[in-house]
């Protein structure tokens, strides 16, 4: 790309370095990358290839065993890895944003979400104290956000996950940045969302002047918003360029590897696979009548006469935006939150309002973010030891089999179990998470986005994963997702949710082929895809 201008931002032999035992390893070696004013960089690669360690090196946040052990950092022509953390504080929000993968460990749960936002006003001095208020009510219009004055006063614990990035967006924006470091940005958000959020992006970087470094694991997403991209592994730079030209004509075959575990959401139309039907007689692993949910102070319900039916040997597929009641119906089904009104039935059988513990075993889920919901202390060996001692499995033989053929069902070696969350990644992490939700042997898997965060090969292997579980154990899995690529390329039947209410459900391919529902079909529409000089 010619550039007539010097780089707003100019990184050269970023080499960062990370403890290994007694000595010191390299996290990344030499990456080197020129960004302008108006520019939207890309850096993309696996989990394990440390894309966001490069931005937090920029952000000078690298984590305290980290160190920088060469290169050079330019804003502007001015060195940025030699400045102190005071110099540093001064231009963190005012000169360089940064919106941060998880929103949940950037915001603090104790301080209401408007709040929050002024302090990158007040930190700055930017704006009178009476404008603040206003200035935020905007930015949170401006990031697609229902109802901005309940927000403003709303805690982050009560929002959504989809929710919750944007209002990291809308804090990272509020200070009117030159430079905005991306680490996952869309990845929690639903496909509506997420186009309006990657356009709204798109338009601030044209307009303001930004320059965004975009570090994201979906290729799609990147194909659409990037125009520059590097490719990274296990923390090298294995190419760079125009992102078009790159995906297109890739010069490694890692870079091809990744674009071919791209699952992709086919062009409309009639459906080549016909739908499986349910055996006769088969009885609905679990049924749902009419589940309706209301939180205090929400303005609609969330949920609204809800009918769900799941079949034995079926991977059921339900999609909505963000706070639509997927995770609220959710949690009603796995008995974590009691519903208003409505009747649950499993394998034929009433479920009262206290179950009992077989059927609170029978139904069990496994969350977005295996980290957060895995005990960091604990090794593999004892966050499994500590469910089978709770069922029917006794005797440290019986219990240690049991651990190596949990393993051993989600392709894990056994290697696996003296080890603790901290020491695998994501993928790896969300494998050792199902683990331990089949040890209470279920007979429904409820998931919620269980590959949002994964990269596309891990990803990729998570489903064949949970493909495998159905086929060989007889499992039912409700999969919860935002992508629906993934849930067409896996589920059997879906399900619609919007403001709380089901507006269209049935064999998947079908569904997604020829929708009936206004909604479905914007959804549908928003997917992104895979661009390249050759499409």
């Amino acid at each position: 790309m010619l550039r007539v201008a010097a780089p707003l931002l100019r990184v050269r032999d970023l080499s960062i370095e990370l403890p290994a035992g007694s000595e010191r390893r390299h996290a990344t070696r030499d990456v080197s990358f020129d960004l302008a004013s108006r520019e939207i960089l890309c850096i993309a690669g696996e989990s394990g290839s440390v894309k966001s360690l490069t931005a937090l090196a920029i952000m000078g946040l690298l984590p305290k065993a980290a160190r920088r052990a060469g290169g050079s950092i330019a804003l502007e022509g001015h060195e940025l890895a030699t400045l102190g953390e005071e110099a540093l504080r001064r231009i963190r929000g005012a000169r360089i944003g940064m919106i941060f993968q998880e929103p949940m460990t950037a915001l603090n749960p104790l301080m209401r979400v408007g709040r929050q936002v002024e302090e990158v006003f007040a930190a700055h001095g930017l704006h009178r104290r009476t404008e603040r208020r206003r200035r935020v009510l905007d930015l949170l219009q401006a990031m697609g956000l229902p109802d901005p004055e309940a927000l403003y006063r709303a805690y982050p614990f009560r929002l959504s996950g989809g929710q919750r990035q944007r209002i990291m967006i809308a804090a990272a924006l509020a200070g009117e940045p030159e430079v905005l470091l991306c680490d996952e940005p869309t990845t929690a958000l639903d496909v509506t969302v997420q186009a309006a959020v990657l356009d709204l992006l798109a338009e601030i970087t044209r307009r303001a002047g930004l320059a965004v470094v975009f570090v994201s694991h979906d290729l799609a997403v990147i194909s659409n918003v990037a125009d520059d991209i590097i490719v990274m592994r296990e923390g090298r730079q294995l190419e760079a360029g125009a992102t078009a030209a790159v995906l297109a004509r890739p010069s490694t075959d890692y870079t091809r590897t990744l674009l071919k575990s791209v699952i992709e959401l086919p062009a409309g139309g009639p459906s080549d696979r016909p739908a499986e039907a349910n055996e006769p007689g088969d009885v609905p692993r679990l049924a749902a009548h009419g589940i309706e949910v209301a939180y205090r102070h929400a303005t609609r319900p969330a949920l609204a006469g809800v009918d769900l039916t799941l079949h034995p040997r079926r991977i059921h597929g339900l999609v909505g935006e963000s706070g639509s009641g997927k995770t609220t119906l959710a949690r009603v089904l796995t008995g974590q939150l009691r519903a208003d009104a409505g009747t649950l039935e499993l394998d034929g059988v009433p479920l009262g309002r206290r179950r009992s513990r077989a059927q609170l075993r029978a139904v069990q889920m496994v969350f977005q973010d295996p980290y957060a919901s895995l005990d960091p202390r604990m090794t593999v060996r004892q966050t499994l030891t500590e469910l089978l001692r709770l069922g029917d499995t006794t005797g440290r033989p019986a219990i240690e089999a049991r651990c190596r053929e949990l393993l051993d069902q989600v392709a894990m070696p056994e290697s696996t179990l003296d080890r603790v969350p901290g020491q695998f990644s994501g993928g790896q992490r969300q494998r050792i998470a199902i683990a331990r939700a089949l040890a209470v042997r279920p007979r429904l898997l409820v998931a919620d986005e269980p590959t949002s965060a994964l990269d596309v090969s891990a990803q990729s292997a998570i489903l064949e994963l949970m493909a495998g579980l159905r086929d060989s154990f007889g499992l039912s899995v409700l999969l919860i997702s935002h992508n629906l690529a993934v849930v067409h390329e896996i589920c059997d039947e879906v399900s619609v949710i919007h403001q709380g209410e089901i507006v269209e459900a049935g064999a998947t391919r079908a569904v997604f082929a020829n929708p009936t529902h206004a909604h479905t079909r914007r959804l549908i529409e928003s997917v992104p895809r895979l661009r390249t000089e050759a499409s």
